[in-house]
């Protein structure tokens, strides 16, 4: 059960890559890289595979930063986007990553992923209420001794400096990044 962005516009899960961070892009779209250069206009990065590409950025083009987490940074009432395998026959799934969005991103899952809203704590299983095209749902998830905890806020373009780990979202047949997540 992937709850994050989805590039079809369907509810829908993205087996293997974790969007924004140690698993790599989660579609064609994006590009996972160190930063070589920066300026307000182009960012250049060397890719996994040694090639290194320039990508436009524009006024419209979002920055974000993930950073590490803990289990204490989920409340309840807030939003974050969680990756986890989906259910079988209705049974919990266990959250192989969570990451908490910092307050006022909760629309940023143009970019990120679509947030879930945390209704319930209960010990390590966590309720979720998360809006998608066909209607609201409630999730439940579990958090394992493997859950990955992370943290995103609001970046800017001065934020991203050479050496950096970036994913960027190309979104579709965009002239320019879309997003640039700074992942510290």
């Amino acid at each position: 059960m992937e709850m994050e962005r989805d590039h079809d516009g369907r509810d829908g899960d993205r087996h293997g890559d974790q969007h924004r961070g140690e698993g790599g892009p989660q579609a064609s779209a994006d590009l996972t890289g160190a930063v070589t250069s920066v300026s307000p206009t182009e960012l250049s990065i060397t890719l996994a595979d040694g090639t290194t590409k320039t990508v436009v950025l524009d006024s419209e083009s979002q920055y974000f930063t993930k950073t590490a987490g803990t289990a204490a940074d989920v409340a309840v009432g807030s939003y974050v986007l969680v990756q986890a395998e989906k259910p079988v026959d209705g049974a919990v799934s266990e959250a192989d990553g969570i990451a908490v969005l910092a307050t006022g991103l909760t629309e940023a899952h143009v970019h990120l992923g679509r947030p879930a809203k945390v209704t319930a704590v209960d010990g390590n299983t966590l309720t979720l209420e998360m809006v998608t095209p066909r209607g609201t749902k409630t999730i439940t998830v579990t958090i394992g001794a493997n859950t990955v905890f992370s943290k995103i806020a609001a970046a800017t373009n001065a934020d991203v400096t050479a050496g950096d780990s970036v994913v960027v979202d190309m979104g579709r047949e965009a002239a320019a990044a879309e997003s640039v997540l700074i992942v510290k």
